[in-house]
């Protein structure tokens, strides 16, 4: 079996491999490795778009919730706490 008939079936990694591979023998080999490097490296290329375009969309971070205003209840609780605190500290 042709190494072009298999790249659908590789892996994410085998296929990033293989990519680096090829066009490291493209650039340093010469001769028959040289041209089957050549022929292979626009089909992985092709390969590695369609799995991109594949891929779902990356979500944007989330943004941090706002905080809700305060029940009128909670308004009260809150003041509470802050003038017992505050006669807590005066009275020490």
């Amino acid at each position: 079996m042709a190494v072009a008939d298999l790249i659908p079936q590789m892996s994410d990694a085998e296929l990033l491999s293989l990519h680096t591979n090829a066009r490291r023998i493209e650039a340093t080999a010469t001769g028959l490795k040289q041209e089957q490097a050549s022929q292979l490296r626009p089909l992985i290329e092709a390969e590695l778009v369609k799995r991109e375009a594949s891929k779902p969309a990356k979500k944007a971070p989330a943004k941090p919730r706002a905080k809700k205003p305060l029940t009128a209840k909670a308004a009260a609780l809150a003041a509470a706490k802050a003038l017992a605190a505050e006669e807590a500290k005066d009275a020490a």
